[in-house]
């Protein structure tokens, strides 16, 4: 699986600035990426923040199928060590 990263940097105030000094600085980023994730799965907020909702969906549907093949991979390796404890 290829990983992709972007870098972003962005300046809060307000409510929002309070709310992420409240986040420890490690927690920072992956708290950033949850919000996405958040807003990218809520259809109605989704055609706020999101200019291509086909694309969106594409992303998100990948996302789910390689989800979908690790988690059934994990299965296939617990059923393995069974089959080899016996």
């Amino acid at each position: 699986m290829e990983k992709i990263s972007t870098r972003i940097q962005v300046t809060l105030k307000g409510k929002s600035a309070q709310i992420a000094d409240l986040i420890p600085k490690q927690l920072k980023t992956k708290a950033i990426e949850q919000a996405l994730l958040l807003l990218a799965k809520d259809e109605k907020i989704s055609q706020i923040f999101f200019e291509d909702s086909v694309r969106l969906k594409a992303v998100l549907d990948e996302s789910n199928e390689l989800n979908s093949k690790v988690i059934e991979k994990e299965k296939k390796s617990v059923s393995e060590q069974v089959e080899v404890a016996w």
